[in-house]
């Protein structure tokens, strides 16, 4: 991100990895890969989401804000 974007909006609470973990096999989270399209089509996780972090801020509308975001950028 550049300095135009405000990086206070997308600071959020972390958790630790069996909670996020459980949450994301009860279904009751979404799992967010930020990388690029070529490294998700490489491997990713299953039922994983792509928006690549360029894209990000342009499309948060697709990201819920009813349930926890769990996201992959390695």
């Amino acid at each position: 991100m550049d300095e135009q974007h405000d990086h206070r909006l997308i600071q959020a609470p972390r958790t630790g990895r069996e909670a996020a973990g459980e949450a994301l096999l009860r279904g009751q989270a979404l799992l967010l890969d930020v990388r690029t399209p070529e490294e998700y089509r490489f491997s990713h996780a299953p039922g994983a989401v792509n928006i690549p972090l360029r894209e990000l801020p342009d499309r948060l509308d697709e990201v819920p804000r009813d349930r926890p975001v769990i996201t992959v950028c390695t």
